[in-house]
């Protein structure tokens, strides 16, 4: 089962990846209801063991790979404390973008994975360029 945040508004988005193997979309679990496409050969994968939540986890391939939401305003936030927390399986080394969010060059922010092995991994956060 999928993370239940009860009457939490403070969560913008929760992504259980609910949804059926080798499904393209999927709607986080936050009061939002976020609709998620996924593109370039993103999507669901329900092999049993790989998820740590929900029904499925997301597979990516690592070319080029893409989850896309619409533009909300509940994702501004210049000015604002915030928290991203994700679990991931890397299978390969190399710098991966995990998230990362552009609106200008004063609002926006990435979480990456800097992979120089299975035994070292590191994650930096940017947050307008720093």
């Amino acid at each position: 089962q999928g993370i239940d945040i009860g009457d939490n508004t403070a969560t913008k988005l929760l992504l259980n990846f609910d949804g059926t193997n080798g499904a393209t979309t999927t709607t986080d679990a936050s009061p939002s209801a976020h609709t998620v496409s996924l593109l370039n050969g993103a999507a669901l994968d329900a092999t049993p063991g790989d998820n740590a939540f929900g029904t499925a986890s997301l597979l990516l391939d690592g070319t080029n790979d893409d989850a896309r939401i619409p533009a909300s305003d509940d994702f501004h936030l210049l000015g604002q404390d915030f928290t991203l927390e994700c679990f991931v399986r890397p299978t390969a080394a190399g710098t991966q973008t995990i998230l990362s969010r552009s609106n200008t060059v004063n609002d926006n922010y990435r979480l990456d994975l800097l992979q120089q092995s299975q035994a070292n991994n590191r994650y930096e956060g940017y947050r307008n360029g720093n």
